[in-house]
């Protein structure tokens, strides 16, 4: 059996969507497909690695090799130094990247590999589009995996002549979040708000300012832009560990995604956050974004209103606290559809795309 090897420039001991996306994946691939091994920079940190991927959520044994030559210093280099290090390995192996540098270095050695896009724009402008195109032509690059349609369809668009494009968006752990209680009535007519992720502008701290400002209480976990601050109705339970997060879910009713039209990511993106919303049985009120579009419908799985217009927010509060009957079903329907992305899905589909 030909081994699959995941190189990954996301560091372990830093809290980041990318490095839960990574490590979950990377789980469950080797959940099914036992020939597997990753490789990730340095890991700096007085916890051993296993406690760390015991606080993210992984539980079990990961075959991670770590590597001083994935270090953001070899950027430069296209990270070169730890290909022709592993150069056999490589040849010889299934190869996943996500890091649009280490892509360029695998092409400019001639191995072959599957790259995950994330950010159209971002390899524009760090000049690796050219190389995306050799790599196709040259049949180095033997598929693309992009996480959203919304952001295979941009490819098209911009001109990718590929037919080897495939969707596979972000997953959850849904057993993970299915242990959580669904919505009750009496709990959705004075319901308490969640906002789990970054916070910053860009990702709607004025929304979530404006309804607390409003008397909606609202509790917080995740990065905070630390020029912001909090109003009295907002509880900040700070970073939490990946593990945790279902336990704070049980702790509101109402998931809130509101990202704005600004988010540098915005046509790209595979809202990890929304998924796990779902597989939790939250009524979700999400920012009216094509990206989020492709995952539920409006009035269906949750309600989407205009990203910037704090009116639209909340009327969709107030509609589901009218309508607590609506918020359980839509509630229900969520928790269904979050089944179809659970990371063993995922990784399935991934394990795929090398025996095709």
């Amino acid at each position: 059996m030909k081994k699959i090897v995941y190189i990954s420039l996301s560091k372990l001991h830093r809290n980041k969507a990318n490095l839960i996306q990574t490590l979950k994946t990377a789980e469950s691939i080797y959940a099914i497909y036992n020939n597997f091994g990753i490789y990730m920079p340095t890991f700096k940190s007085k916890l051993s690695y296993l406690k760390r991927l015991e606080q993210i959520g992984i539980s079990k044994y990961l075959p991670i090799k770590f590597s001083y030559f994935l270090h953001s210093n070899w950027k430069i280099f296209n990270y070169i130094p730890f290909i022709l290090l592993h150069k056999k390995e490589l040849f010889t192996s299934y190869i996943y990247v996500r890091s649009h540098y280490i892509s360029r270095g695998l092409i400019r050695l001639k191995i072959p590999h599957i790259f995950e896009v994330h950010d159209i724009d971002k390899l524009i402008k760090e000049g690796f589009w050219n190389y995306l195109l050799r790599g196709i032509d040259n049949r180095i690059i033997l598929k693309i995996v992009a996480i959203s349609g919304t952001l295979r369809d941009t490819l098209l668009n911009r001109g990718i002549g590929f037919s080897n494009i495939y969707v596979i968006p972000s997953g959850v752990q849904t057993q993970l979040f299915f242990n959580i209680m669904g919505l009750s009535y009496n709990r959705l007519y004075s319901p308490t708000l969640l906002h789990i992720g970054t916070l910053n502008q860009e990702r709607g701290y004025n929304i979530i300012e404006g309804l607390a400002k409003r008397g909606y209480r609202i509790i917080c976990a995740g990065q905070l832009d630390s020029l912001m601050t909090l109003n009295n109705n907002i509880e900040y339970l700070g970073i939490v560990a990946h593990k945790d997060i279902p336990k704070i879910y049980e702790k509101g009713e109402i998931a809130l995604i509101p990202y704005q039209e600004n988010l540098d990511t915005i046509n790209s993106c595979s809202p990890l956050k929304l998924i796990e919303a779902m597989a939790a049985g939250r009524a979700i009120i999400a920012s009216d974004i094509k990206p989020i579009r492709e995952v539920i419908k409006d009035g269906r799985e949750g309600i989407l209103v205009s990203p910037s217009d704090i009116q639209a927010w909340v009327d969709a509060i107030e509609t589901l606290k009218r309508n607590p009957e609506l918020a359980i079903e839509m509630s229900k329907r969520a928790r269904e559809k979050a089944k179809n992305f659970d990371w063993k899905k995922r990784a399935e589909r991934i394990i795929s795309l090398f025996k095709g």
